[in-house]
C-alpha cells in the first residue's frame, strides 16, 4: 500500500472503515476511507470500499467517482 501517510496509520483507517461497514455506518466509513485515498494510497480495495460506503450514503456520483479511480489505476497498471 503505497501512501503518503505511516503504513500503520492506514491500516488502522482501513480496519476502521471496515468495522464501520459491517456496522452499517456508511459515513464514518466514508471518512476513513477518504482519508487513505487522499492520502494518495494505491489501494484498489480503499478505493472500493470508498465507493461502497458513498452508495450507502445514497451519493452516488462520490461513488462512481471512487470506482472511476480505482479503474483508472487498474488501467495504468496493465
Amino acid at each position: 500500500m503505497g501512501t503518503g501517510m505511516p503504513l500503520e496509520e492506514a491500516r488502522a483507517l482501513a480496519r476502521a472503515g471496515m468495522d464501520a461497514l459491517r456496522r452499517g455506518d456508511a459515513r464514518v466509513a466514508r471518512s476513513s476511507f477518504e482519508r487513505i485515498v487522499a492520502a494518495g494510497a494505491d489501494d484498489a480495495s480503499a478505493c472500493l470500499a470508498l465507493g461502497l460506503a458513498c452508495r450507502g450514503l445514497g451519493d452516488l456520483d462520490a461513488a462512481l467517482g471512487a470506482v472511476g479511480v480505482l479503474l483508472t489505476w487498474m488501467v495504468a497498471v496493465t
